[in-house]
């Protein structure tokens, strides 16, 4: 199997089908086509992982297109899956709701993380994940296991939410990171001979866990500043704000694009209703804004004297 000839997937009954030339392929086959290609040098790859938990079968097919398989077939006993009902020998592929269970931990471990600095947020995310059973409060999650298709729900004691969120993001990514390899090589450089670390991703979702584990160790993660969008992404500097680009797109983030066209219109509508002596605490009130940045719009016009209230 031609490596290039690789490139196309569509969804049959719940499963991840990969085509060469319009015509299913078996996905050890693609497996072994693509393991002595580089991995994707996207830092972002977890949180574009994380996205396809809303489950859209066209951003799934994209997803694998650009990014391949996940490698199903590496890490499941398939007489395991068969008897559970999550796979069908008889339709190889990568079982959607499998791929779905490790992208919603995914969003859940980056949302964790992104909001450890905002205590309101955090405990809206704590509170809908806490149970109650005889008095006793604790917090309970689908906790997949790479290595195999059972998912069980975890329980954790309820601390103080941002301890609560460090344990269950913790817990959530060691139990997908054991079996990952790491080496050392050795480097040239032009100060003479060095020593290199290197990991070994057997498959994409080793890459991705591991990538996930760095970010969220150096609280790299942030929420999109978009009010529309709100996904957690992965910072690669200071300033960023919007979710990036995906991989290989140039230009700026889309969501910025459309936050900046959203908010022009706001500010055009705040201007027309200033225009009519509108006061600003209604127009903020109106147009979902906050009132400081109403006011901020109001003052830059001139409306015959009148202050903006």
């Amino acid at each position: 199997m031609d490596k290039d000839e690789l490139g196309e997937c569509q969804i049959r009954d719940g499963v991840i089908v990969p085509l060469s030339k319009g015509r299913p392929v078996h996905p050890l086959l693609v497996l072994e086509a693509a393991k002595d290609l580089p991995r994707p040098a996207d830092p972002d790859l977890p949180s574009a992982f994380a996205k396809l938990a809303d489950g859209d079968e066209s951003a799934i097919c994209d997803f694998f297109v650009r990014y391949g398989l996940l490698g199903f077939m590496h890490y499941v006993d398939v007489q395991e899956a068969e008897r559970r009902g999550v796979y069908d020998p008889k339709k190889p592929g990568e079982p959607v709701r499998w791929v779905l269970t490790h992208s919603k931990n995914v969003e859940m471990i980056l949302r964790l993380v992104a909001e450890l600095d905002h205590p309101t947020e955090l405990k809206k995310i704590i509170c809908s994940m806490t149970v109650s059973e005889s008095g006793v409060a604790s917090v309970e999650w689908r906790a997949p296991r790479r290595g195999t298709c059972a998912v069980s729900t975890v329980s954790e004691h309820v601390g103080d939410c941002r301890s609560t969120a460090v344990t269950i993001a913790a817990n959530a990514l060691r139990q997908n990171l054991g079996g990952t390899q790491r080496s050392v090589s050795t480097q040239k450089t032009d100060d003479g001979w060095r020593l290199k670390t290197e990991f070994i991703p057997r498959t994409l979702l080793d890459w991705i866990y591991w990538l996930l584990a760095d970010a969220v160790t150096a609280q790299r993660v942030r929420i999109c500043a978009n009010a529309r969008c709100k996904r957690p992404f992965i910072v690669t500097h200071e300033r960023e704000t919007y979710c990036p680009p995906a991989w290989g797109m140039k230009g700026v983030s889309p969501c910025m694009n459309r936050d900046k066209v959203r908010r022009a219109r706001k500010k055009r509508s705040a201007l027309g209703l200033g225009r009519k002596g509108i006061r600003a605490k209604v127009i903020a009130r109106r147009l979902g804004e906050d009132l400081a940045t109403v006011r901020g719009w109001l003052r830059r016009r001139s409306f015959r004297g009148r202050r903006p209230g």
